[in-house]
């Protein structure tokens, strides 16, 4: 989950309805530096430099930012030794309409016993799905030179990357498009992410771009005084 708070650098003020509330009011503050514009894409470079073919497969854009990627969502394939690949977009796609028609509702976490069935699902998949076939190939390639890795549990990991609220510049809060993590909070459903500001303030935070005027007003008056 990529670190957000607010920093002295960030050229907004901040509104609970019509009052402005002070960043000391605000629990996720810092009063120094921090790097709050870490996002997915950064992560996922991060990662190709220990996997160089790490890839993810799905994501959740952001509410005001429709092509940030806000939950995205990498689906491996291995053994405790070896990862053998990574699942495509297609996987995605298949596996949550099979189980939306199955059951009626849409897939968000499995039960721990799933990711033991790896070899299974590889296999199924591995004609419909480009990455799932990657991956299967080098499985069967591992088994033609050990075939004793046949015995070998084969595992699905998902590893997922999650970039917070975002600001725009015109002040408006990118959040996550559908959250999967929404929460109950006075009869309405809520980011959980910003509870918190409901709790202290009643409302969300309204961040506002600080006009130039007042920036410089405020830097005349620092100078007389």
């Amino acid at each position: 989950i990529c670190f957000r708070h607010l920093i002295p650098e960030m050229p907004f003020r901040w509104f609970a309805g019509d009052r402005e509330v002070e960043r000391e009011e605000v629990l996720y503050r810092s009063d120094r530096q921090r790097e709050i514009t870490i996002g997915a894409d950064e992560l996922t470079l991060k990662a190709r430099e220990a996997h160089p073919d790490f890839a993810p497969m799905a994501y959740l854009n952001g509410t005001q930012d429709p092509t940030a990627m806000k939950w995205l969502l990498t689906q491996r394939i291995g053994s405790k030794r070896k990862i053998y690949g990574y699942t495509g977009p297609k996987f995605a796609e298949l596996i949550s309409s099979v189980y939306h028609f199955r059951t009626g509702r849409y897939l968000s976490y499995v039960a721990p016993g799933d990711t033991r069935r790896g070899r299974t699902t590889m296999l199924l998949l591995s004609l419909l799905d480009p990455g799932t076939r990657r991956a299967a190939r080098r499985w069967l390639g591992t088994l033609l030179r050990n075939p004793l890795r046949a015995f070998e549990t084969v595992y699905m990991q998902s590893i997922m990357f999650i970039q917070p609220v975002d600001f725009m510049a015109n002040g408006e809060q990118s959040m996550c498009d559908g959250c999967p993590d929404i929460t109950v909070h006075e009869d309405e459903l809520v980011w959980s992410c910003r509870l918190e500001e409901l709790k202290s303030f009643g409302t969300f935070l309204r961040s506002v771009p600080v006009e130039a005027e007042h920036e410089e007003s405020a830097q005349a008056r620092a100078e007389n005084a």
